[in-house]
């Protein structure tokens, strides 16, 4: 036989383990896990799913107003400068080549043909962003709009823009960053803010139309416009895995998202505003 100090020990020991297990089925009765088990088990319905508030009247006449065809016009956003006068950059439509005008291919290609240019040195432009420039934006589609990013003072053609996917009735559209010249990037010679002005001034603009949510997708594996992305206010929400073939070879892409709830209440505009010393 056992000494009494040992089997009073084991008693204890049976006792708290035979306490805890009920003072856990208890809680799990009180906090109702057990009775939602059961429902569950028995087949019992899930809740009702809580009802979203009805849009405000404003953004209902937007949705039933906003064109098929976005149309953006001309949007403008002007930032201080510590040396020279204030930098405006405005973004507006690809102008194509008229009966009396080349329009801005001839400006497009010689910005982005990587020679040097702006007291700019030469680049190679798979490096500076990568696949390189792509062809001048169109400037209209059935759900689409080409933009380009104009360096005011200069009348340079800097960069480009496009809207896609746009759906009006769901106040949503697409903005896709197609390529902005180093010198006029974040990091850039000459004007390192100029493409973060254009994203600003585009999104400003589009919010002020109406729209909910405005969308950007990039390939996850694009470092560069990622970061132009993030630093812009966009907030990533994903990755779309095998999303395309480029070159042969798969790629994912990541999908970011702004909103108008960040860009008004969040105060994403005026955050953006201030680290680009935007004046109007």
């Amino acid at each position: 036989m056992l000494p009494t100090p040992q089997l009073i020990g084991i008693a204890a020991g049976v006792g708290v383990f035979w306490l805890t297990l009920a003072v856990v089925a208890t809680l799990l009765v009180k906090g109702g896990t057990v009775e939602r088990l059961r429902k569950e088990l028995a087949g019992a319905a899930p809740p009702p799913p809580v009802e979203k508030p009805r849009l405000t009247e404003e953004l209902l006449e937007a949705a039933r107003t906003l064109p098929k065809r976005p149309a953006l016009g001309e949007a403008a956003a002007t930032a201080s400068t510590k040396k020279g006068p204030p930098l405006r950059i405005v973004v507006r439509r690809f102008a194509p080549a008229g009966m009396l005008t080349s329009g801005d291919s001839p400006a497009y290609a010689r910005a982005s043909d990587g020679a040097a240019r702006f007291g700019a040195d030469a680049y190679d432009p798979k490096k500076a962003w990568p696949g390189g420039a792509p062809p001048a934006p169109e400037p209209s589609t059935d759900d689409g709009e080409g933009l380009v990013l104009v360096e005011a003072a200069s009348e340079r053609v800097v960069g480009a823009l496009r809207l896609v996917a746009n759906r009006p009735s769901d106040l949503a559209i697409g903005l896709e960053l197609l390529w902005v010249h180093p010198a006029y990037a974040p990091g850039g010679t000459v004007a390192p803010r100029a493409a973060q002005l254009g994203i600003f001034a585009t999104l400003d603009a589009l919010i002020k139309r109406g729209y909910r949510r405005v969308e950007a997708r990039v390939d996850a594996a694009d470092a560069r416009r990622r970061k132009l992305l993030e630093s812009c206010g966009f907030g990533i929400e994903g990755v779309l895995r095998k999303y395309a073939v480029v070159e042969e070879r798969s790629r994912d892409a990541a999908v970011y998202a702004l909103l108008n709830t960040d860009w008004r209440q969040g105060g994403g505009k005026a955050r953006l505003a201030a680290q680009l010393d935007v004046t109007k």
